[in-house]
């Protein structure tokens, strides 16, 4: 199973409890990311950012956060497997607190990709891994754009995700900067407050290292 693929399983699992440091930028909203991840990318001001330096420190950021005991136990394991990427996390903290439902969250990370080919030149290899990456996952209203993330050339895909006992709304962006590299954003939130538009400003302000 793929890097990509885990994470998915992981939302898709934790469906079932669902159901039950950044710096500022010119817009006002934070910025998450940087050299580290590969890439660094602007988040609505409501989320705030995790620290995965390392599985306690992820911890203990998410436990700050004022999330319900269910939304904790949610993102707890989803923020290990982005730990374990190197990946920048945000959470809008302030909307779970209120609402008791799944942690809305992003993140951002980059991968090796395994292939030479960089810009639009590797946007069919990465519809190709999209469709394989559904596999054996109850995946449904799936929508795919090509979409320019950074100014480079890439992959926009949307789409609902489900357990036996609750759906999760899902957005990608997918985009390989330079040769052996995929980078990634991912948009998890519940259904009544995915907005594409979170995904369309990571996109225009992704910087890529």
């Amino acid at each position: 199973m793929n890097a990509r693929r885990l994470v998915l399983a992981v939302v898709a699992t934790l469906a079932i409890t669902a159901t039950a440091t950044a710096c500022g930028s010119g817009s006002g909203n934070p910025r998450i990311g940087g050299a580290t991840q590969g890439i660094s990318i602007e988040v609505p001001s409501s989320f705030s950012a995790v620290d995965l330096t390392s599985e306690t420190t992820a911890v203990n950021s998410i436990a700050k956060l004022g999330l319900t005991s269910a939304a904790v136990n949610t993102l707890v394991p989803q923020a290990k497997q982005f730990q374990q990427r190197h990946a920048a996390l945000a959470v809008d903290a302030k909307g779970t607190a209120s609402s008791g439902q799944f942690p809305d969250n992003i993140a951002a990370y980059c991968l090796n990709s395994g292939t030479a080919l960089v810009g639009s030149s590797a946007v069919p290899t990465i519809k190709k891994q999209l469709t394989n990456q559904f596999g054996g996952l109850q995946v449904s209203n799936v929508s795919t754009d090509n979409a320019s993330v950074g100014g480079v050339p890439g992959v926009e895909t949307t789409y609902l995700l489900s357990s036996s006992t609750g759906t999760l709304a899902a957005g990608e962006l997918e985009v390989a900067p330079k040769p052996q590299q995929f980078c990634f954003v991912f948009l998890t939130t519940s259904p009544s407050t995915f907005s594409v538009s979170i995904l369309s400003t990571a996109a225009q302000t992704a910087q890529l290292t």
